[in-house]
């Protein structure tokens, strides 16, 4: 017995170490890419129309086709196999849906159109509520942070936001740091607010997985905003 105490004491002091280490390791959050890079997603999008309830869910892909010189990263999103879902039937949607967005190196998204060309002021403010805004230092585990996202154009809003890594976790293949967000439209008169939690893959900081909750959230084409939830994760 007294051969095997020493011995646990070695092992837990390594273990020791070792936890401290992870917690001392910093995180950029700054996303690094190449032109080509892809990744494809499940989503699904739960959204409360007063007593009703309308699920859609379907695929998505995303390739990086430029990056500029000062790292912003044009990215063309295709959404296909997408399906509608309400309380009497499901109804799959045959068209598929693309679209061409910009991002800084920070993260935050700066253009945004469709395949005709055009802005789209409700998909905009929802990518900036749900914008995970990369500091200007390192993070670690336990840090928090604070942005305010400017909006990019006619119809979207300043954001207040804060975020919190809270922890590592494996996604599937992937190593990933988990963020935690909150954040909120400024100046609207119905504001959309968001919560929730985010996977970003440490080896190039891409979004591996994403449960966000959003109330009063913008929809093209609805009478008014709507709750919903945004669940998404990579299947590739």
């Amino acid at each position: 017995m007294n051969r095997i105490r020493p011995l646990s004491l070695i092992c837990l002091v390594a273990l020791g170490a070792t936890a401290f280490a992870a917690l001392q390791q910093t995180y950029s959050l700054q996303r690094t890419a190449k032109v080509g890079d892809e990744a494809k997603y499940s989503f699904k999008a739960e959204m409360q129309f007063g007593d009703i309830k309308i699920e859609v869910r379907g695929k998505n892909s995303e390739k990086i086709v430029k990056i500029g010189e000062d790292g912003t990263m044009t990215v063309e999103s295709i959404q296909s196999d997408v399906v509608v879902k309400t309380p009497d039937e499901e109804q799959p949607i045959p068209d598929v849906t693309k679209a061409t967005m910009s991002y800084g190196k920070d993260r935050v998204i700066t253009t945004y159109s469709d395949e005709d060309g055009e802005g789209d002021s409700a998909s905009l403010r929802l990518a900036l509520i749900t914008s995970i805004q990369a500091p200007k230092e390192a993070m670690k585990l336990g840090d928090s942070w604070t942005a305010t996202i400017k909006k990019i154009g006619e119809g979207t809003y300043n954001v207040d936001a804060t975020f919190k890594l809270v922890g590592t976790e494996k996604v599937g293949k992937y190593e990933t740091i988990k963020i935690e967000l909150k954040s909120k439209e400024l100046e609207a008169d119905e504001a959309a607010e968001a919560t929730g939690t985010v996977w970003l893959n440490v080896a190039d900081f891409s979004t591996v997985k994403e449960e966000i909750s959003i109330k009063s959230a913008p929809i093209a084409m609805a009478p008014a905003p709507v709750d919903m939830k945004l669940t998404s994760e990579r299947v590739d």
